[in-house]
């Protein structure tokens, strides 16, 4: 069907997008992944051509979504140089129309679904990165420094709590005033 194909045909693409960045950083694991998940894309696609007879459906879509955010997150984790790529905003966008899309859907079930977006945050994975740009990464955040441990625990607790019964699909910045820039 035609859900399946626009489905399938975009996340190809994209995993060969993700797959040709890390052919150029040279992350092998990254590539492979990548070029796996299109080759089950494709043979799914293909036997399942030209009659339907299984569809991708919600779940399906979400999965492939899923995916191509480890991907991406795992290609940007594991080689710095990616950081500025498509990829890495391909993968932020993912999540925020994911959440959105969640958050409209489950409403009927009276599920909230809310989106905390950090900015820079030191973690064992961009350390290297952070001690090779700290300037130039701390000269973008408007309060001029990186996130802490106790930075994302008040929209934690907000969330987790009762105040938040009213709010879905909410993008929250927690990026030191990043996102105002």
């Amino acid at each position: 069907d035609g859900f399946n194909g626009l489905a399938g045909g975009v996340a190809a693409l994209i995993l060969l997008g993700i797959a040709y960045v890390a052919f150029k950083v040279g992350d092998i694991a990254v590539l492979a992944a990548a070029l796996t998940a299109v080759g089950a894309i494709t043979g799914f696609m293909l036997l399942n051509f030209p009659r339907g007879l299984v569809y991708l459906g919600d779940g399906g879509a979400y999965l492939l979504g899923f995916w191509i955010g480890v991907l991406l997150v795992l290609l940007v984790g594991r080689n710095p140089e990616a950081y500025n790529s498509i990829a890495y905003g391909a993968s932020k966008g993912a999540l925020v129309n994911f959440t959105r899309d969640l958050a409209v859907k489950w409403a009927q079930h009276n599920i909230q679904v809310n989106a905390i977006c950090p900015g820079f945050f030191v973690t064992p994975i961009n350390q290297k990165l952070y001690e090779k740009n700290k300037d130039n990464i701390e000269r973008e955040i408007p309060l001029k420094r990186t996130g802490g441990p106790d930075d994302l625990k008040g929209i934690a607790v907000l969330l987790a709590s009762d105040a938040s019964n009213f709010m879905t699909g909410a993008i929250i910045p927690v990026d030191g005033g990043a996102v105002a820039w």
